[in-house]
């Protein structure tokens, strides 16, 4: 099979077999218990000598009494017996086997033993290993997640591969992430095979990867470089200080290079890099919910300039600055102001609340339409604190204005509270200067770069 037909057995599998399941139940921690309450459509074949049933569903004492076709297996037992058990999977016929146990290359040479034989009787017998110490996989297309805990479970055009099951499990609480593969200590399906399937999955839009090491560095650029054309490849890279490299060996199993080289390297495949979990939801968010920008123009519109000056001190390391309006977009804002001397871009809406409402609703929608109509102007940033009277206001002409411009990101950044007036706002507003302006970096990055199309 080729690296995407493997992958296919892992996320799309029509009957698991979870050898080692418990009988406990109502804990949340149980995989067959949970696939159930997904409404996983496949067939479950529960493995467990000292059980008959569990939750109404037949248990097999072992592996080779399992009856038809078992296209993953999903191994919960002791670290020392799971050799036996791979042995057992790939005299079965089963193909593809996550292991979830631990205690393997993380843990101590004989786990390192361990692994090395896992990984000899899975390719002596033509089978694919996603582990150990593996949460496993998540298809929310498919009521699929193999996790040992509950999520609510929702689709979407996110995907992400990592090395932590705890990173992409709990990013399900921030973005939620519609495909997930947790590598684990990654003794055989690695980045490679699960970029390949989430680069040609016509589900995926935005693909997330959470890196501590990487296996066949070559065979993984020429795959990153050729998605990273089609979709935006976000990632977030551990083990860069020496303490944190120490930890991830004893966490993964994984070994890092200089990190000067892996992050040139990156660059060079047009993967977007990023700090931390934060700056990572910031630029999802963005990608989501607004189209490229073509430039570095900003129009702004803001009730308070001391707000401007922080976002603009914001934008100025993403050399995203004020766009030079034409004389005649300039001219026509000035129309529409209250004080005629005022600044044409940034427009000052304070002396809005000196002005009969009327007048000024339609002066937001004017102001509005003469900013993004301007060829320079590439992204509008509205900055503000969400007083109730504003949002009211402003959230039915910006959704209209959007409509009108879709080709143009609107990205605001306002605080406080009465968020939940928002509205349809609320899909691209941002709680601070520096999270606003790295959400239009990226929108900014992805057209520059062409990574992806729209």
């Amino acid at each position: 099979m080729s690296g995407v037909e493997d992958i296919k057995s892992f996320l799309e599998p029509e009957s698991i077999a979870i050898i080692g399941v418990p009988r406990q139940v109502g804990t949340g921690s149980n995989v067959l218990e949970n696939l159930l309450w997904y409404g996983y459509k496949g067939q479950l074949f529960p493995v467990n000598p000292r059980a008959q049933e569990i939750l109404g569903i037949k248990c097999y004492p072992l592996v080779r009494a399992l009856p038809g076709v078992v296209d993953l297996a999903i191994i919960q037992t002791g670290s020392k017996i799971v050799p036996a058990v791979v042995q057992d999977c790939v005299d079965r016929g089963i193909k593809a086997i996550i292991i979830q146990t631990d205690g393997f290359a993380e843990l101590s040479s004989e786990g390192k033993g361990l692994q090395e034989q896992i990984l000899s009787i899975a390719r002596s017998g033509g089978a694919r290993i996603l582990g150990p110490n593996t949460f496993g996989v998540i298809n929310t297309f498919r009521n699929l997640a193999t996790p040992f805990a509950q999520f609510n479970l929702k689709k979407s055009a996110v995907s992400a591969i990592s090395q932590s099951g705890i990173f992409s499990t709990g990013y399900l609480y921030e973005i939620p992430l519609g495909k997930v593969i947790d590598l684990g200590n990654a003794c055989d399906i690695g980045f490679c095979e699960a970029l390949e399937y989430l680069a040609q999955d016509d589900d995926t839009k935005i693909i997330l990867l959470h890196i501590e090491g990487i296996k066949n560095a070559r065979y993984f650029g020429e795959v990153a470089a050729k998605t990273s054309r089609e979709k935006p490849i976000i990632a977030i890279q551990g083990g860069k200080s020496q303490p944190g490299a120490k930890l991830m060996g004893s966490h993964s199993g994984s070994l890092g290079g200089r990190q000067e080289i892996i992050e040139a390297a990156l660059h060079q495949y047009g993967i977007i890099q990023t700090e931390d979990l934060e700056e990572m939801k910031d630029m999802t968010r963005a990608l989501l919910a607004l189209p490229p920008m073509a430039g570095n123009g900003l129009a702004i519109m803001t009730y308070t300039m001391g707000g401007a000056v922080m976002f603009l001190d914001a934008c100025q390391q993403y050399g995203l600055t004020l766009a030079q309006l034409s004389d005649e977009t300039t001219r026509k804002i000035k129309t529409l102001l209250p004080r005629l001397e005022a600044l044409a871009n940034p427009v000052d809406l304070m002396p809005f609340f000196q002005v009969d409402s009327t007048t000024a609703n339609e002066a937001y929608k004017k102001l509005l339409y003469g900013l993004l109509s301007d060829k320079s102007v590439n992204a509008l940033v509205l900055i503000s604190a969400s007083f109730s009277p504003i949002m009211e206001v402003l959230v039915p002409i910006i959704t209209q204005v959007r409509r009108d411009f879709p080709q143009k990101p609107m990205v605001s950044w306002i605080w406080g509270p009465g968020q939940e007036n928002l509205g349809n706002i609320g899909q691209f507003n941002y709680m601070s200067a520096n999270s606003a302006a790295r959400a239009l970096n990226v929108l900014r990055s992805v057209n520059q770069n062409k990574l992806f199309r729209m």
